[in-house]
């Protein structure tokens, strides 16, 4: 399994120590809009969705190719939708910046006739975001929803089906059409006067309507295909019904109303991958153990900091269960995992287990609330300045964690403020009856974080006092 496939959603990712200025920022926040606004985004959306409610381990790599062969026929179009964005922005705020994005390699690599298009044009910033922003979501109307359901059984059919019909079903062939259509038009036509109609009959395509909040028949047909390319799989089918909380996750309405505060995860780092076969090998070696479930075997990771190496491997449930009572590290389990580890694996509140969430503030709360008192106890561990984890106390062993900028983190001192969640101080000298229960859980915890998040070095848990600075 590829480092980092697991954990894809609907959040950016940044290099630890990189400054997210608010240039790059808009440039990940375009990616998340087109994902959400358009039927190819929604699309990709949820093929990964369904990637992550889809326990079976031998379907893994078939989710994963699909993905690839969609995402590529896209990247031109993505890519060049959110540099235009960044190149506008900086010309009318940041010329340094501008000159600086011009010598840049996405300027230089992806559609250039489109931003040279846009840049030249006289008009006020917000008229030329909106044109140029035109032109993608019109690329991006369509799917391959209606291709015969054997075309996906494998990314070269798919890749075959894209290739044969690209003026229908590759978005980056629309694009360029639509660029060319667009250059023509504005030869002979006020721009105010070009309408969507009027570009798709240039360039020679067609565009489905498009709607931000319409994705129920599209995600319906999706399901039906999907029955289809696995007829009578009952593990598909449940991978569906797991999939409908995944997908109301992180509506477009939340991203635009959090736009400059976008909670933003720790991306994965660069790590050489050694594989781990027997159970003592596992026992000599890891010191957290990460864990995700699957039907056929239950596949293992930790991370090696200091030497920058990441250990895999799939053990069946029973030598999974042999590991269970001989390893004595902290245990990390992905919160999209948390009901079916419990429906597999009788002995998981017999240890304290660490739930990881990749999500935003908000959406964490709302997916571990019946796992938590009405007031659960909380404290928050700083990576750095800017990012922190907040830990929530479950009932029994359970200890929910997840990790959040300062948009998360701005509505995580709002509800300690109104009382919603009990904040336990910090104080190294004590233990407490929540978190730090025995000797040795300050290490505990930085372990957690370090190899979970993969990061050289960390702050520690801070008092409130401290966030609110």
């Amino acid at each position: 399994m590829e480092s980092g496939v697991y954990l894809v959603d609907d959040y950016i990712s940044v290099p630890i120590g990189a400054e997210l200025d608010e240039i790059t920022r808009l440039h990940e926040y375009e990616h998340i809009f087109l994902t959400k606004a358009t039927y190819w985004g929604n699309m990709l959306y949820m093929q990964r969705q369904l990637m992550r409610a889809d326990h079976s381990l031998m379907r893994l790599q078939y989710h994963q190719n699909i993905a690839k062969v969609m995402m590529e026929a896209a990247e031109s179009t993505f890519e060049s939708d959110a540099t235009i964005y960044q190149l506008l922005f900086a010309k009318f705020r940041n010329r340094k910046r501008y000159e600086e994005l011009l010598e840049g390699l996405y300027y230089q690599i992806y559609c250039t006739k489109y931003f040279d298009l846009f840049l030249n044009m006289k008009l006020p910033y917000k008229k030329l975001r909106y044109y140029a922003r035109k032109i993608s979501l019109l690329a991006l109307a369509t799917d391959l929803m209606d291709i015969r359901a054997e075309k996906w059984k494998t990314e070269e059919s798919i890749f075959q089906a894209i290739q044969e019909n690209p003026s229908k079903y590759y978005p980056d062939f629309r694009f360029e059409k639509l660029v060319d259509a667009f250059c023509k038009l504005i030869q002979c036509k006020k721009i105010n006067k070009i309408r969507d109609e009027d570009l798709l009959n240039e360039a020679g395509i067609e565009a489905k309507d498009i709607t931000y909040h319409s994705y129920i028949e599209l995600d319906k047909s999706f399901e039906n295909v999907m029955y289809k390319v696995f007829p009578n799989d009952q593990t598909i089918r449940q991978a569906f019904k797991a999939k409908c909380m995944y997908t109301k996750r992180g509506e477009l309405s939340e991203q635009l109303g959090n736009m400059y505060y976008s909670d933003i995860p720790i991306q994965e780092q660069n790590y050489e991958v050694l594989q781990l076969y027997r159970v003592e090998e596992w026992l000599q070696n890891a010191s957290v153990l990460a864990l995700l479930g699957y039907y056929e075997a239950i596949h293992c990771q930790f991370y090696f900091i200091e030497e920058k190496k990441r250990y895999y491997g799939n053990l069946n449930w029973n030598l999974f269960e042999d590991m269970w009572i001989k390893f004595s590290g902290p245990i990390v389990v992905y919160g999209e995992d948390y009901a079916f580890m419990h429906e597999h694996f009788s002995k998981l509140n017999e240890k304290r287990v660490f739930y990881f969430y990749q999500s935003g503030y908000k959406v964490f709360l709302d997916d571990i609330k019946y796992q938590c008192e009405s007031i659960p106890p909380v404290f928050a561990f700083f990576i750095n300045e800017d990012i922190a984890c907040i830990f929530v106390k479950g009932k029994g062993n359970e200890i929910f964690f997840t990790v959040q900028r300062r948009g998360g983190l701005d509505s995580f001192i709002d509800d300690i403020v109104q009382k919603k969640l009990n904040y336990i101080l910090y104080d190294d000298s004590k233990k407490d009856d929540f978190f730090f229960t025995e000797k040795g859980d300050k290490q505990v915890y930085e372990s957690v974080v370090k190899s979970i998040l993969q990061v050289d070095s960390v702050i520690g848990r801070c008092n409130i006092n401290l966030i609110n600075n």
